[in-house]
This record gives structure tokens, sequence and C-alpha cells, in this order.
């Protein structure tokens, strides 16, 4: 079902989805995810609510925690147009929301492949998330042809940004990936009262991963990782990560 939250921009698209366990007078007991979804490779701004009301209704069936997926700005149904920084203001405007309504009840932050790269911000305690899930997400900063391809996969997708806007995100020091997944992610990692992370990723991008995360940080106790077989966008689908996951919240929360 939708759920109304204006993000800087405007209204995004959020869907909430609560598990039959939840039904009634238990929307507010339990624990709640927020899933920042995004954009599907190559198809159209009207496929993207079906998307994310799928990943909602996927995770919430299968942890039965209540669960919100939104889309943010400038993809799909939700208004405005996409910045990185815009990015990290629709996420932090839709957990505030969220809180609002469920009060203390533990709030885990998920982020899936090519948008979740923005989740691990939230270790740094700018908006009060009590874990963060990784799934399929490049924490790593990406060579120049990663960042064209990801923008032709953007258009494709009909992400809508300023005039000149999309350039500077794919060439900039600052871009995508380097400004919400890699050249920060130590600095996230180590903060201190930093919320448990839990990383899903494909055993093939093993080495890079590594190679963005110190062994200190990956053996540290409020860090979890598991590696599988596939590529950054079937992993989320593997069983073997919803059943990692599930695991992961019973034994944190």
């Amino acid at each position: 079902m939708r759920f109304d939250v204006n993000g800087p921009q405007g209204p995004l698209y959020v869907d909430r989805s609560i598990p039959p366990n939840r039904i009634g007078s238990g929307e507010s007991d339990g624990g709640v995810i927020v899933i920042s979804s995004g954009f599907i490779a190559g198809q159209l701004p009207s496929h993207v609510g079906t998307h994310v009301e799928a990943e909602a209704e996927r995770y919430s069936t299968s942890t039965g925690w209540v669960t919100y997926s939104f889309a943010p700005s400038g993809v799909g149904e939700s208004a405005g147009v996409f910045t990185p920084d815009s990015w990290t203001a629709d996420l932090a405007a839709v957990i505030a929301a969220v809180r609002k309504e469920h009060g203390g009840a533990p709030l885990v932050a998920f982020g899936c492949g090519v948008f979740g790269a923005v989740v691990p911000w939230f270790r740094l305690g700018r908006v009060a998330a009590d874990g963060v899930v990784s799934v399929g997400t490049p924490l790593h900063a990406l060579g120049a042809d990663s960042y064209a391809r990801l923008g032709e996969l953007m258009v494709a997708s009909g992400v809508r940004v300023r005039s000149g806007e999309f350039e500077d995100i794919v060439t900039s020091e600052l871009s995508l990936y380097r400004r919400c997944g890699g050249v920060r992610v130590q600095e996230i990692a180590e903060t201190e009262q930093a919320s448990p992370w839990l990383i899903i990723h494909p055993t093939s991008g093993r080495s890079e991963l590594e190679g963005a995360l110190t062994p200190e940080l990956l053996s540290s106790a409020g860090v979890e990782v598991h590696y599988f077989q596939g590529d950054l966008g079937s992993i989320a689908y593997d069983p073997r990560s919803m059943a990692v996951i599930v695991g992961w919240l019973e034994r944190r929360y």
C-alpha cells in the first residue's frame, strides 16, 4: 500500500507491506525495514512502482517485518530529479517518516544493487538506523568505463536529471559511487557507535570488497560478510541471501 512521504523535491513513491503476522494490532510492533530500491536497468519508469511494491512484499513476507520500499527523486513516480545529494536526503525523509509511524521499533536500512550504495552512509548517524544491510552493492570506487555504463543504464531507465547534472554525477571525483559508496566507506565503517552492518556480496567481487574495507573492519564484531555465487543483480534473489538476512535479524534484534 502507498505510504505518504514528502522528500525535499516533493512526493516520493513509497510502498508499505505488512506481513500477515502483523496485520491489525501488530502493525506497530516488531521491527521495520526501509529499502532504497531505485530503478530497474532498461525498464520504463512506469515499471518502477511495480518493482518497489514487489521488493516491499518480498522482504516483509520473508522476514515478518513491516517493510517500506521507495524510489528516490527523479525515479519513476517520485517527484523531482536525481542527484546524489537528493538521494541521501530522500532516504533520510523516508526513515524519519517511518520512525514517526513506528516509534522506537528497531529500524534497519536496506540497500540493494546500484541504489544500495547510499545506505552505508547511515552508519554515520545522520539518521537513526539501528542496522544496515547491503545486498549486491558495489562498495568500491569504480573506473570511468563503469560510470559511463551506469549512466547508460540510468538514461535507458528514464531516470530524470537536470541538464548537465548527469555528466557531473558520472565523471566527477564526487560521483555516484564515490560519494555514497567507495571513497568514504572506511570512514563510515570506523565511526564510533556505528550500527551493525550485514554485507551480502558476489564471490566474484570479493577482491574489490576486500580492497575497499580493511581486514580489521571485515573481521570486527559489528560487521558480518557473506559471499555467494552470482552477480550484483541476481544475488538479492538468491534464497541463501534471504536465509542469511532472516537469521541476522533474529540474532541482532
